[in-house]
């Protein structure tokens, strides 16, 4: 086993411009994901520390000096870079169906626990979101600036890698949920305690490699594109996941409030959460591997059109 610092594979920008090209492989230093693991270690145990001794609302709170405090530190650590060429315009329209679409859809999800999926409700607030959705899909293949290169999704890399973290998401920021729940109003923990004990599970969600791979064969221009993109899986797949499997839980829980019935209905969430992390782990054996000694003769995908 290599010792020293782990290093992941990345692609080369290409020497030159052309319509296609293949990347060659060179290594780097991967992406500081233990930053990602500590952060999430220390925010669940602030929170309970915060809920149990000042109050949930202070869960809100906390982010404005955090906040403050990383803008002050930004003249120090963050150099300033300008763009010579002309500036590109914002594409709006692209964001404001994305969001409209994604909002409504978190927001039908999150109803189905009280007006059911097959209520008029939900199924017209689903509907308009996967219009909206459609219609910000439209936008993006015939805008000039698109805030999302739909090619960018051809590659199987970062196709591949949006799916693995939405899903992975979806049954991890539900197992937060429902683990925090079980521990309070079953085993009647509380918050702090609550916080404590979900130190080693945060401290082994590391995601560094899926990051890697969601930029991988991307141009370095379209790398913040990826990368926002990854990012967005994330925290939509959070979203739909905690929503779909509250309601779930509450389901089968149903008008009983005793900790044996709280618990079939987390345990049947945590066991749909779980379930969700087999078709991510088949996306993740179906991506292309690298040939040994980092040739690039067995990955196509690098293989990406610059053109829409």
């Amino acid at each position: 086993m290599e010792n020293g610092p782990r290093r992941c594979w990345r692609p080369r920008p290409p020497p030159s411009s052309s319509s296609r090209w293949t990347w060659p492989w060179s290594t780097s230093r991967c992406p500081p994901s233990g930053v990602n693991a500590a952060g999430g270690a220390l925010g669940v145990l602030a929170g309970g520390v915060l809920t149990e001794y000042a109050g949930w609302r202070w869960v809100m709170f906390v982010n404005l000096p955090i906040v403050a405090v990383a803008l002050a530190l930004v003249p120090a650590g963050v150099r300033e870079s300008r763009n010579p060429g002309p500036r590109e315009r914002m594409d709006v329209l692209g964001a404001v169906l994305a969001t409209s679409g994604i909002g409504l859809l978190v927001f039908g999800v999150v109803r189905t626990d009280v007006r059911g999926w097959t209520s008029a409700a939900t199924l017209g607030t689903l509907a308009a979101a996967f219009a909206l959705l459609a219609a910000f899909v439209a936008v993006e293949a015939r805008v000039r600036s698109p805030l999302v290169r739909l090619g960018l999704l051809r590659s199987r890399w970062v196709g591949g890698a949006n799916v693995i973290v939405f899903l992975a998401a979806a049954g991890q920021f539900a197992g937060f949920y429902f683990v925090s729940l079980y521990m309070q109003e079953v085993l009647g923990m509380g918050a702090a305690a609550t916080g404590a004990a979900f130190l080693p599970f945060s401290a082994g969600v590391v995601l560094g490699p899926v990051a890697a791979a969601a930029t991988t064969g991307v141009a370095a221009r379209e790398g913040g594109m990826a990368s926002g993109l990854l990012n967005s899986s994330r925290q939509l797949g959070g979203c739909v996941g905690v929503a779909a499997l509250a309601t779930v839980a509450a389901h089968r829980t149903g008008t009983g409030t005793s900790p044996a019935a709280l618990n079939d209905g987390f345990a049947l969430s945590l066991a749909v959460g779980a379930g969700l992390f087999v078709p991510a782990a088949l996306v993740a054996v179906a991506l292309p591997r690298r040939a040994a000694g980092g040739s690039s003769a067995a990955v196509a995908e690098p293989r990406l059109e610059r053109t829409r």
